[in-house]
C-alpha cells in the first residue's frame, strides 16, 4: 500500500474527529439549560438583580452629583443625553387587567393611557422619544424582567392591535428629558 493513497483517508478521519469535538462543545451548554432549567433561570434572575442594583447605584451617584454641583447638560441617571440614538426592541401592549398591578388605564406616571404613551424602565418618566415618524412620551413602566436599556412597549387601543404590531427592532432618538434631570 502506498502512503499517498492513505493521505485522503487520514484527512477525512481527522476532520470527522474535529467535527465531533465541536459538536460536543456546543451541545454541553444546550444540555445544561435543558436538564437544569432552574439553574439557568436563577442565573438570569441574578443578572437582572445585578442590573437593578447597578442602576440604583448610578441613580444615587447622579442625584448626589447634581445636588452638589448641578449638571451642565440634560442627562438621566444612566448618562443618556438628548439627541442620543438607540436601537431598541419595541413591542406593544393594551390596557388589560391581567397585565397590570392596578387600574389598567392608569399609567405609572398617574395619567390615563392614550395614543403616544410608551412604557420603558430605563428612561425617566416624562421623557419624549422619537421612533419612526412618531413622538412618544414615557409615562408607564414594563414588567421588572425588562429592566435595562433596549426595551420599549407602545400602548395600543386594543390587544388585537398590539398583537398585530408584534416585536420590531427600531431606532429611538431621545427628544427631551424631563425637568429635574438636568
Amino acid at each position: 500500500m502506498d502512503i499517498e493513497s492513505l493521505a485522503p483517508k487520514r484527512q477525512a478521519f481527522c476532520m470527522d474527529a474535529l467535527l465531533r469535538g465541536i459538536n460536543v462543545i456546543f451541545t454541553i451548554p444546550f444540555l445544561f439549560t435543558m436538564l437544569v432549567p432552574g439553574k439557568a433561570l436563577a442565573f438570569t434572575r441574578e443578572q437582572d438583580l445585578a442590573q437593578q442594583q447597578l442602576r440604583f447605584v448610578r441613580e444615587s451617584e447622579w442625584q448626589e452629583k447634581s445636588a452638589v454641583a448641578g449638571a451642565s447638560t440634560k442627562t438621566d441617571t444612566l448618562g443618556i443625553r438628548e439627541g442620543e440614538i438607540f436601537l431598541v426592541t419595541a413591542s406593544a401592549y393594551a390596557s388589560q387587567v391581567s397585565e397590570t398591578d392596578g387600574d389598567p388605564f392608569t399609567t405609572a406616571a398617574g395619567t390615563r393611557t392614550r395614543l403616544g404613551v410608551i412604557a420603558a424602565n430605563w428612561l425617566p418618566l416624562g421623557s419624549r422619544v422619537k421612533m419612526g415618524n412618531a413622538v412618544y412620551i414615557v409615562e408607564d413602566r414594563m414588567n421588572s424582567r425588562f429592566d435595562g436599556t433596549g426595551r420599549v412597549d407602545i400602548w395600543m387601543t386594543s390587544a388585537e392591535m398590539a398583537r398585530q404590531f408584534g416585536v420590531h427592532a427600531m431606532e429611538l432618538t431621545i427628544v427631551s428629558l424631563p425637568e429635574g434631570k438636568s
